[in-house]
């Protein structure tokens, strides 16, 4: 058993444990997921507005905040076990959630590291790491089996809420003193070095993900699994590289939080029509609508006079929650399940 394997056991009984001396059956686990994203969004907004180097107050509240997240986070599927309330529901608000909280720990983590979302590493760092969340979903899709790395989701929330602490308490020096920014190499810093082994990281397992999909569909001669073919994943990958031109383009065009939020809600907009498509056995769409306000944004840009740069990230938001709610109230309905409240 090596370490990740170790951690993750580790983490389960933990977990289990915590599940089940103190949680409330009477709550639904929509709610544990639903929490988790307040506490994720409100450490958010502590970064967001004040940064990592403020008082070393809010930088512990915003690391207790991350890992109330991922406590919750955690326990959803477990709770959902016990309490017999798991449905497609959840797993779709779930993952949702997860999906718009991957953007929430890039912001977190640039703001502890000398780069940030203006600059090429910061870019390659949320958009590998978006990409990365998809291409797990796909996994699940097209093999039946989410993609989990050695230092996976789990893994790199326990080293981002370590920092965070060590930067409370003041002895994080060793890691972002001024020997880290000196050039060693290639007129590189160890911290350009760690920026750039964070992102070839990622891509590892956006790599690792698409190659286990088409090696699947290759050694087992397989040609469609479900409504799925070897074919569409090929065009769900060039989606994905899609995303990430017009992702470019509108960092260039837009504001840089217009920016931010458009990425992030675009990219959840896109994971979720995968999570749908596989509980619902449909087909994936052969385009998303995140893709569409990107187009628009990247082809329309924040000087045009008419349209300001914030109304973007909104309407993805609107059309995002347009295509969610929906599809959760027709589950809800189908499955004669409540969304938030426990059946008595």
């Amino acid at each position: 058993m090596d370490r990740s394997q170790r951690f993750d056991s580790y983490e389960n009984i933990a977990l289990s444990r915590t599940t089940r001396k103190h949680t409330n059956t009477h709550i639904h686990t929509n709610i544990n997921i639903v929490m988790g994203f307040v506490c994720s969004t409100m450490a958010f907004i502590i970064v967001l507005k004040y940064g990592t180097n403020t008082s070393a107050e809010m930088t512990l509240a915003a690391a207790f905040l991350l890992f109330a997240y991922q406590t919750l986070d955690g326990t959803d599927g477990k709770h959902a076990r016990n309490t017999k309330s798991g449905s497609p529901i959840g797993e779709v608000v779930d993952h949702g959630v997860d999906a718009i909280v991957t953007s929430w720990y890039v912001l977190i983590v640039l703001d502890m590291l000398p780069f940030s979302l203006t600059d090429t590493m910061g870019f390659l760092f949320l958009t590998i790491s978006q990409c990365a969340f998809v291409t797990s979903q796909l996994t699940l899709l097209h093999i039946g089996k989410q993609f989990i790395g050695q230092f996976d989701s789990q893994e790199s929330q326990v080293f981002v809420q370590g920092l965070l602490v060590l930067r409370a308490l003041g002895m994080d020096g060793f890691l972002f003193g001024p020997h880290t920014s000196a050039p060693i190499v290639f007129d590189m810093s160890l911290m350009d070095l760690f920026g750039f082994m964070i992102v070839l990281n990622l891509f590892r397992v956006v790599f690792e993900s698409a190659y286990d999909i088409q090696k699947m569909y290759y050694s087992t001669k397989k040609k469609i699994v479900g409504l799925e073919t070897v074919r569409s994943f090929q065009y769900q990958m060039l989606q994905l590289v899609l995303f990430a031109t017009l992702s470019w383009i509108c960092r260039e065009r837009l504001e840089t939080m217009h920016w931010f939020f458009l990425s992030a809600f675009s990219i959840a907009d896109i994971s979720n029509h995968v999570l749908i498509s596989r509980i619902c056995k449909s087909q994936t769409p052969w385009f998303h609508s995140g893709l569409g306000v990107m187009l628009v944004a990247a082809i329309v840009g924040k000087d045009n006079g008419v349209i300001a740069g914030w109304v973007f990230p909104l309407v993805m938001i609107f059309l995002h929650l347009k295509f969610v709610i929906p599809r959760c109230l027709k589950f809800a309905g189908l499955l004669s399940v409540n969304l938030l409240t426990m059946k008595r």
